[in-house]
């Protein structure tokens, strides 16, 4: 079929008809028929390609709102390990040196309580006349250390409201008119916080003589302190008074923390054999432990190690006759965990001599055994010396919380 071109066409003029198309080109001077694409019918879905690779994670997105709570699981029956130990605190520190009541924080855990008891009494020497055995008087006994740690339910309410008692030193012996012995000295008195006592220390015999001469005069004996299970020691007793005629006294023995014993009487010449002015024995002192002895001078045998105080010592030498004799030194009151130190014995003077022999002297506080008096041949109504008196206990307390 004819094909009408329009008439006088331009460059670059199009004209369709039908399914074709042309463009003029004047260059030319004819229509160009230009390429036509007929689209087809759609053809069936292919195949599905294989998966891609994985993008890029995207941004997190908001937190969703909480869930509802689940309900509670069923209790285990497995015990965790323990805890650590949580941390103590000091709650209250008293020291006691006399009898009373004390009152305890409410929120008390445990206890620690330290005691230093009483130290027992010297015995008082012997008088005898001028032939007899005028022997020194024994050196009271130390009080022991105690060391204890209490729960607070120990004393069965809460907060603890208790009583206690602070022990007395033991008494001295005196001195007796002639052919007597000097009587004993105490015991210290039992120390007591609620329930729990402490007990104080042996008091010295006095001086003796007569047809026993070794009845008589023994030292009061010193507590006993298990050092291990194969080894032991005796701790703070007393010296045994002088018992042959013209000797010096013993010197008492050290303790560990608790209190030194007492030092003894010395014993008078006679007038059969007379002698020379002698001293009592020095006191024994107190230490932190068995290896070494704080402010004290040391006399080491090979057997065993004695300890005397350079204060409180024994009673020094008396002067010549007529003048007299001289009494044992006080003990050192105990100071930061030591006890007492024991008092010193009483000396004598040269025989014969018209002055009574020296006092034994006071055991320290803490626990110290007093010294015991020197033994006098009787002449001009002169006696013996009496025994120091023991050292008061001391009770201290620590408050855990």
């Amino acid at each position: 079929m004819a094909i009408n071109f329009p008439s006088s066409p331009v460059d670059g003029q199009v004209f369709s008809s039908g399914d074709f198309t042309w463009a003029f080109s004047t260059s030319v001077g004819a229509w160009n028929l230009q390429t036509t694409t007929v689209t087809g019918p759609t053809g069936p879905t292919g195949p599905t390609g294989s998966a891609g690779s994985a993008g890029a994670t995207g941004p997190t997105g908001p937190t969703g709102a909480t869930g509802a709570t689940g309900a509670t699981g069923a209790a285990s029956t497995v015990t965790g390990p323990t805890g650590p130990t949580g941390a103590t605190t000091i709650l209250d520190t008293q020291t006691f040196t006399s009898s009373g009541s004390y009152t305890g924080p409410t929120n008390a855990k445990f206890y620690i309580i330290e005691c230093w008891s009483s130290g027992g009494g010297g015995g008082g020497g012997r008088t005898a006349n001028s032939n007899g055995n005028a022997h020194g008087g024994g050196g009271g006994a130390g009080g022991v250390y105690n060391t204890l740690t209490v729960p607070a339910a120990e004393f069965g309410v809460h907060p603890i409201s208790i009583t206690y008692t602070v022990g007395a030193g033991g008494s001295a012996g005196v001195s007796q008119v002639p052919q007597q012995d000097g009587t004993d000295g105490s015991k210290g008195g039992k120390s007591e916080f609620g329930h729990i006592d402490f007990l104080g220390g042996t008091g010295g015999c006095g001086g003796g003589g007569g047809s026993n001469p070794d009845s008589r005069g023994t030292g009061g004996t010193g507590s006993l302190q298990l050092l291990s299970m194969n080894n032991s020691l005796v701790f703070g007793s007393g010296a045994t008074g002088a018992r042959t005629q013209n000797n010096p006294g013993g010197d008492g023995a050290y303790s560990v923390r608790g209190g030194g014993g007492g030092g003894s009487g010395a014993s008078q010449a006679t007038n059969s054999s007379p002698g020379t002015a002698q001293p009592g024995g020095a006191g024994g002192g107190s230490t932190q432990d068995t290896d070494t002895a704080v402010g004290i001078t040391s006399s080491v045998t090979s057997t065993n190690q004695q300890y005397k105080v350079n204060t409180g010592g024994g009673g020094t030498a008396g002067p010549a006759s007529p003048a007299g004799s001289q009494s044992g030194g006080n003990g050192a009151d105990g100071t930061g965990t030591n006890g007492g130190a024991g008092g010193g014995g009483g000396g004598t003077s040269a025989y014969p001599g018209n002055t009574a022999s020296g006092n034994g002297g006071a055991g320290g506080t803490r626990g110290g055994g007093g010294g015991g008096g020197g033994g006098k041949n009787n002449t001009a109504s002169a006696n013996s010396g009496n025994g120091g008196n023991g050292g008061r206990a001391e009770i201290k307390i620590t408050v855990f919380g």
